[in-house]
């Protein structure tokens, strides 16, 4: 009879040899509309607050209406500013580990849950992560000699590269020019 039951809705308790089983308790949701119909998307565990459709997209209480805006990096910057300014909310730009996260906590094969994040574009999108090599740069190894890349190299492409991740599959890239026009989903601290 136990075996029949899925493994996450039961736990089996060894009390003098008796075999006892339980139902779990739920697991609480990763991510949870913060009211059905609304416009917001929360974090369980770190309490960060969604929007529910990329930048350009207005929310109808069921989907996400017309085509997310694409801009440049200082653009999305720019876009965050003055959604925080107009709202009097906090909104900003993710990090890429924000983002990445977004993605892995969804329960789907890949994307966002639809659920939640309804007509959501895949694909690149910007972050406010801007460091593009964290590393030292060996200057003597072949591959870093045949593209250019030194330490001062490294400092430029900072200043010229951002970070996007991918939110069809959570890759990230911090190559991506800061010219290149990319959608935007923005994010705040809800506590």
């Amino acid at each position: 009879m136990i075996s029949a039951l899925p493994r996450s809705l039961v736990f089996v308790l060894l009390l003098g040899g008796a075999v006892c089983a339980q139902a779990a308790s739920p697991e609480p949701a990763a991510l949870q509309a913060r009211d059905p119909d609304g416009d917001e998307v929360q974090e369980t565990a770190s309490g960060l607050i969604w929007a529910r459709c990329a930048e350009g997209m207005r929310w109808s209480g069921k989907h996400c209406l017309d085509r997310p805006v694409l801009l440049t990096r200082a653009e999305a910057m720019q876009r965050a500013t003055e959604r925080q300014r107009e709202s009097g909310l906090a909104w900003r730009l993710p990090t890429a580990k924000e983002l990445q996260r977004l993605v892995k906590l969804n329960r789907q094969d890949e994307g966002l849950d639809p659920k939640l994040f309804p007509d959501a574009p895949l694909g690149w999108h910007w972050s406010s992560t801007t460091r593009t090599n964290g590393q030292s740069v060996n200057a003597y190894r072949y591959d870093n000699i045949s593209r250019g890349v030194s330490g001062e190299s490294v400092n430029r492409l900072s200043f010229l590269q951002g970070w996007s991740v991918d939110l069809g599959t959570g890759e990230m890239n911090g190559e991506v020019a800061k010219k290149s026009q990319l959608p935007v989903r923005l994010v705040r601290n809800g506590r």
